[in-house]
């Protein structure tokens, strides 16, 4: 019922406003925005707006939801020169993720985004999209999204493009083999990547196989967190441990993964 709700207030959005090279006549566009929307705007969007020279925003914690998603679409397009976004445990769900997409793409001075905790499932292939323009990031959490193995797919054609990404977060999701297997893929354009976790995933035997294969043109890992995928053979696991030393399958090794 609560969604049917938030559609239909999606509805009623007053028209966008699309900024300019004008710093002036932008500031007075958003203003008239969210004005027309004070009723649906959220306040914490609301302080953000008024500081023209924003670099890093921090949202998380608010459960912005799907209309707040459709806002914050509108207030990410002022802000190009942003460099940091966290927008962790916001219910932004798979509409949210998809409003948000477009703006998320041109920022293209992003260097860190948080996107944890955001149950966005299938809103994760226009995520993906949007990564092809985000060249620039170094750190991504998509931790916690229940994310499933088509939409992982999906989503890895947009990681494949992050050649400066240093360290990518993934657990809690539903990798799956085909999932695995287009993400280690990926994986391996990502030459700087220092620090993978892929916690509690459901990686099967054979993308986990995929992933050992391809560790070795990873030259940049130092640590991947791999435990609680119980479905990986036990052989394998242990294949992967002697050969990767910076490969970790257990919940109990006295690893720095600072997953929670």
């Amino acid at each position: 019922m609560q969604i049917e709700e938030e559609k239909g207030k999606e509805n009623e959005l007053s028209i966008m406003p699309q900024p300019n090279n004008q710093g002036i006549d932008n500031r007075l566009k958003l203003g008239e925005y969210i004005c027309k929307n004070k009723a649906t705007f959220p306040y914490e969007l609301s302080k953000i707006s008024e500081d023209k020279e924003t670099i890093v925003i921090y949202l998380k914690h608010l459960r912005l939801g799907t209309i707040g998603a459709v806002h914050l679409s509108v207030l990410l397009n002022f802000y190009p020169r942003l460099q940091r976004l966290n927008l962790a445990d916001n219910m932004l769900c798979a509409s949210g993720m998809n409003s948000l997409a477009s703006a998320l793409s041109n920022l293209v001075n992003l260097i860190d985004l948080h996107l944890e905790m955001n149950f966005m499932k299938d809103g994760a292939k226009s995520l993906g999209i949007a990564l092809k323009s985000l060249s620039k990031l170094e750190i991504l959490n998509l931790s916690d999204n229940d994310i499933d193995s088509e939409s992982i797919v999906e989503l890895s054609r947009g990681l494949s493009h992050l050649k400066k990404l240093k360290v990518l977060k993934m657990n809690f999701n539903s990798f799956k083999t085909n999932g695995t297997i287009a993400f280690a893929n990926a994986l391996v354009q990502m030459q700087q990547l220092e620090i993978l976790q892929l916690f509690c995933c459901e990686i099967e035997t054979q993308g986990a196989l995929a992933l050992f294969q391809n560790f070795k043109e990873c030259r940049s890992l130092k640590n991947v967190t791999m435990g609680k995928n119980d479905d990986i053979a036990s052989s394998l696991r242990g294949k992967m441990k002697r050969k990767y030393k910076f490969v970790h399958t257990g919940v109990d090794e006295p690893v720095r993964c600072e997953i929670f």
